[in-house]
């Protein structure tokens, strides 16, 4: 027999998100292809590709449904915001559930909804496939190209052996397959751009101790023949080549050069503009753009830049700045004009939207256009004529990898994934002959080249036609834009607004960030009153690239900071700006010492959580971490015991600071006197109930994440590797001086401090005992170094579940947090008094005449015979319920006053069976008990118009429009609103019928096709992720409007809730 709780104890953790289903896939392999080597079949890989665009928790349940066809039952151990997957063998799935029933133990079995055991899953449309041709590079080496300009594209290389990209490399795609040539002699190559004009290449390189930067120019680079033009020694290799006409700008954090080359391709002359430091960060290279008249237009700061303007050889600041955290890196001409088009973030729903903004250099007038379906960290090219080519991150595969707008016909050609199997794009360019190339990655293969057949007939052929949506007209002057889209500015909170209601949307990050401390003030002010905290002062606190201006508050002798909401990317797969030459050689002596060969990037990432989109809401955070475990009392507390006071007298002669009696009391120095603290055994659980009585939380790993690194795509908050300047916990030895404070416990960019020691471990929100931010000293302990003694201080780092709820006051500490709801939770509107009384009025004359119960207990109704068809068990988690058209009224319509008590309950359709006619529905029922009712009371909301005339048979009820009628509890509701959105952020073009329901009626109609047309006529669906059920029927004779009616029993309680379709008597006669 298995041991089930050592199943347990070893489950594979995988946080939820929307994402690819093949990071999952991987996960599942990693830790059980071994035992069940069916994980490696090509099916699982094509369920990757078919699902990698469709939500998580869909991709998931596909996988464990094909598991079934192998006798393999997928189950997860978590109802929260992970999943803990565990593989049991078919045999033994009886004895494993019955074990879970007993222990208490959250049980799901992940399969498909209407699918059954053993089936295979079902299958979904990738989208159509590119035709190319495919070219990869077969050969012992090892290849990763960062840019592609002209015929080439430039990169680095590896032998497959080694660990380290070091040389670079070119690319000629002129030739098929490309030809590569490789150098040992240039060092961080690549940013390759092209002259059309002057027929040059540009491309920057480094030193090789990656110090000191460099540009080389050439007009053959596969001949690696480059010359150095600049005699500037720039921070690292520059990231930003800009040509115009026969000069190349270059910048990087802190020059602006340009570069005149004669007409023959030689250097002319050289010009070098020094810049001042970012004040927020030293990191962000130069942005360098020209306007369609030439001018040149630069700025290195990473927030509110300061723009300087080039022309005719003169260099001055422009009469505006850049607005928020918009940048020039990534902007383009529009052509014969004085205006640049320029990625800009508007407010959306819960998360900023990136637009494209067309700006007037001169005047700051501006106006923007929406970019759905392209997600964040966009980049915008000209493609080739009129198309701009705006490119993704390439993340999250629910966004597209990039998309082709004609600016003069205002079409858009979207490049989706899917196009190209389970690769993700990298790179896209047209050579100089017109051809066009495409960059993905293919796993364990590395780059892939791929040349369409027909590239622009497939984009139009394989998307719906779309257009750029209108331009819209801001009134404000850049760089003084409103925070919202134009024309969608909310109206001004009223006067003496005393709620955050009123002023919410400014409580997101890139929207509170625009805000002078003059605004934010009163807005803080607010939260004080609201939260019952003391306002102290507004304080500003920059570390790392980032910032943040805000409110520091008090409460009880706590300090509090207000951390803005944002929707962020975390989670970590590859590092974005590379290991720094120290962390590099640490690891390499740990491989060493361990005589193994090891690639960072994969030996990080198995400690790293999965990348993944998280939308944060604003908080009210700790400033400090608490401990848990230690009560401060006094030396003369009774509690203490006589033999720990001796023990303490003893110590306190000697010149020690801090004696600690393991699990029993402590006594710490305090200047001239002794803090006494008594220890206490303290359970998860009991302390969560602990704080929330005290008005506290703790945030989640993903709000953890945030409030340490606060989104950043590098592995620690100030970049890949460790900073080995710092002054760092159990490291002292490094830093000469004693007395200057630990960098990491000092306050990061939002004023906490966080993070710093590895052996502290910051509890989180979650159903287990779950920590982040350290790991009680493990990697320190086991000699591993400062690099991956503190990789578990990293925000992307894995959560850790610990093996039981009972803290440990050594280790364990907290933050309290308060979360502000960016939405108002209210109860259910219930009905003026004024239409409650009127209702009590004629509620008597609304009441059912006919025994709807007898359409489940007899065999005929009139002359027609019945039957009854049960659809199964659905969850009515709170009892207020609500009846509607689920294809057209789901999300909106209202609960009826009547409730039901909490539960879960059969429901039952009374069928009319006729070949004439079809198989017709005509009553639903919810059996909430086994009592006969005695009365029928209408189903109300509260919002009918109680004036109106009905006569004698008359009833208020609900429209269908679609043919279908629902049932189900108002949390129902609510949960599958969550999940709508979330589907519409992935596209909006979808609706519920056709891209949700049809699929699943026609399932449901092959599973159980008794009473069922081909289409399907009901479905007991559960919201994924939910306990919710949501029981879809078809509706009598179709469309019309139909009433719900409550059954009450002898005693005066619910029995039954009914929906009534066909009054079988009147309607089958009036056929006849």
């Amino acid at each position: 027999m298995s041991d089930w709780a050592q199943i347990i104890s070893d489950a594979l953790d995988i946080l939820k998100f929307d994402g690819a289903v093949q990071d999952t896939l991987a996960e599942l392999r990693r830790k059980w292809s071994g035992q069940i080597p069916a994980l490696l079949e090509e099916r699982f890989d094509t369920l990757g590709i078919q699902y990698m665009k469709l939500p998580h928790e869909m991709g998931v349940a596909a996988l464990g449904q094909e598991l079934s066809t192998f006798g393999w039952a997928l189950y997860d151990l978590d109802e929260e915001d992970e999943y803990l997957f565990v593989l049991i063998p078919a045999e033994e799935r009886s004895g494993w559930e019955r074990y879970c029933k007993k222990q208490g133990q959250y049980c799901h079995l992940m399969k498909q909804q209407g699918r059954k055991w053993g089936d295979h899953a079902k299958e979904q449309d990738p989208g159509k496939l590119m035709p190319c041709e495919e070219y990869i590079l077969q050969d012992e080496y090892d290849y990763f190209f960062n840019s592609l300009a002209g015929d080439f594209a430039a990169g680095e290389w590896k032998s497959s052996h080694s660990e380290e990209w070091k040389y670079g490399c070119v690319a000629d795609l002129r030739c098929r397959p490309p030809k590569v040539t490789r150098s040992k002699s240039l060092y961080q190559f690549g940013h390759l751009a092209y002259s059309d004009q002057a027929g040059v290449y540009a491309a920057s390189g480094a030193s090789a101790s990656g110090q000191i930067g460099k540009v080389l120019l050439g007009k053959n680079p596969s001949t690696l023949n480059f010359f150095e033009p600049s005699p500037i020694g720039y921070e690292g290799a520059p990231h930003s080549l800009r040509w115009v006409g026969n000069s190349l700008w270059v910048g990087d954090p802190t020059n602006a050069t340009r570069i005149e080359l004669t007409d023959r391709g030689t250097c002319q002359d050289v010009k070098n503009w020094p810049l001042p430091e970012d004040g927020w960060s030293t990191k962000y290279h130069c942005g360098i753009v020209t306007d369609g008249l030439g001018r040149v237009y630069f700025s290195n700061e990473w927030y509110k830049g300061q723009i300087y303007r080039w022309e005719n050889g003169k260099v001055t600041k422009h009469t505006f700045s850049l607005d928020g955290y918009d940048h020039l890196s990534e902007a383009v001409p529009v052509p014969g004009t004085n205006c640049i088009y320029m990625i800009h973030s508007v407010s959306g729903k819960w998360r900023m939207e990136e637009c494209l903004l067309e700006l007037d250099m001169d005047t700051g007038r501006c106006r923007i256009a929406p970019l759905p379906g392209l997600g964040e960290e966009l980049k915008l090219r000209w493609f080739t004529g009129d198309w701009l080519l705006v490119q993704g991150n390439g993340e999250i595969l629910s966004d597209d990898f990039a998309q082709l707008i004609n600016m003069n016909t205002r079409e858009v050609l979207r490049i989706r994934p899917g196009m190209f199997g389970g690769e993700k794009m990298q790179h896209i360019g047209i050579l100089t002959d017109g051809t066009v190339v495409i960059v993905t990655r293919r796993d364990r293969v590395g780059p892939v080249f791929r040349y369409p057949i027909d590239f622009w007939g497939f984009l139009r052929t394989a998307n719906k036609p779309k257009k750029l949506e209108p331009w819209r007209e801001y009134k404000e002057v850049y760089p003084n834009l409103p925070i919202f889209l134009a024309g969608e500015e909310p109206e001004p909170p009223k006067d003496g607004a005393n709620s955050i209601s009123d002023t919410e949307s400014l409580l997101l990050r890139p929207q509170f960030d625009r805000l002078s401390p003059e605004e934010k003030r009163p807005i803080m002010e607010r939260l004080a009153a609201q939260y019952r905290l003391d306002f102290v002062r507004m304080e500003h606190f920059g570390r790392w690239g980032q910032h943040c201006t805000t409110g520091i508050f008090k409460k009880d002798g706590r300090e509090f900071v207000f951390v803005p909401g944002d929707t962020v990317i975390l989670g970590w797969e590859q590092f974005a700006a590379g290991l720094n030459q120290e962390s590099r050689e640490e690891l390499e002596y740990l491989f060493r010492e361990w005589e193994m060969e090891r690639d960072p990037t994969e030996l990080i990432g198995e400690s790293m959580a999965p990348v993944r989109r998280a939308a944060i809401g604003p908080m009210l955070v700790g400033r400090e971490l608490e401990e848990i475990n230690w009560e401060p009392v006094k030396l003369d507390d009774p509690r203490l015991r006589p033999e720990w006071l001796e023990d303490f007298r003893q110590f306190a002669l000697t010149d020690r600071n801090s004696l600690t009696l393991v699990g029993r009391a402590r006594f710490e120095r305090d200047g001239d006197s002794w803090q006494a603290s008594l220890y206490h055994e303290v359970d998860y659980p009991d302390f969560q109930n602990r704080l929330q009585k005290q008005g506290f939380s703790l945030p989640t790993a993903d709000e953890w994440a945030y409030l340490c690194g606060g989104g950043c795509r590098t592995l620690f908050p100030w970049g890949d590797g460790l900073d080995y300047s710092m002054r760092l916990h159990w490291f002292e030895d490094m830093d000469e001086d004693e007395n200057r404070p630990y960098d990491m416990e000092e306050p990061n960019f939002f004023g906490l401090s966080i993070a710093y020691d590895p052996y502290m471990r910051e509890v989180v929100q979650a159903d287990r005992l779950t920590t982040c931010g350290g790991d009680g000293g493990c990697n320190i302990c086991g000699g591993l170094g400062p690099f991956l003694g503190f990789l578990p201080c990293s925000p992307h780092c894995k959560p850790e579940v610990q093996e039981d709820n009972a803290l440990n006051g050594n280790y364990d500490f907290y933050r309290p947090i308060v979360r502000i709801p960016l939405e108002k939770k209210g109860e259910i509107e219930m009905p003026a008094t004024q239409w409650l009384n009127k209702y009590e009025s004629i509620k008597d004359k609304l009441a059912c005449k006919t025994d709807l119960d007898a359409h489940f207990t007899e065999k005929v109704i009139g002359n027609r015979e019945v039957d009854v068809l049960d659809i199964g068990a659905v969850h009515f988690p709170s009892g207020t319920i609500f009846a509607c058209d689920p294809l057209v009224e789901l999300e909106d319509t209202p609960p009826f006053i009547q409730t039901i008590p909490a539960g879960t309950y059969p429901v039952k359709i009374c069928v009319v069976p006729s070949e004439k006619y079809g198989d017709r529905y005509a009553c639903v029922k919810v059996e909430v008990s086994r009592e006969k009712p005695v009365r029928y009371e209408l189903g109300m909301t509260g919002k009918e118009d109680l004036d109106e005339e009905l006569d004698e048979d008359g009833y208020f009820g609900f429209g269908v429009d679609a043919g279908m009628g629902c049932v189900a509890d108002i949390q129902t509701q609510a949960a599958f609103k969550t999940y709508w959105a979330k589907r519409l952020e992935e596209d909006p073009d979808i609706d519920p019928y056709n891209d949700l329901f049809c699929d699943l009626l026609e399932e449901n109609a092959k599973a159980c096709p008794k009473y069922q047309l081909s289409h399907g006529d009901w479905l007991n669906w559960t919201v994924p992720d939910t306990d919710c059920n949501l029981p879809i029927f078809a509706s009598g004779w179709g469309d019309g409007y139909y009433p719900v009616y409550f059954g009450y029993d002898a005693k005066g309680e619910v029995c039954a809730v009914y929906v009534r379709f066909i009054d079988i008597e009147a309607s089958y006669q009036e056929q006849a």
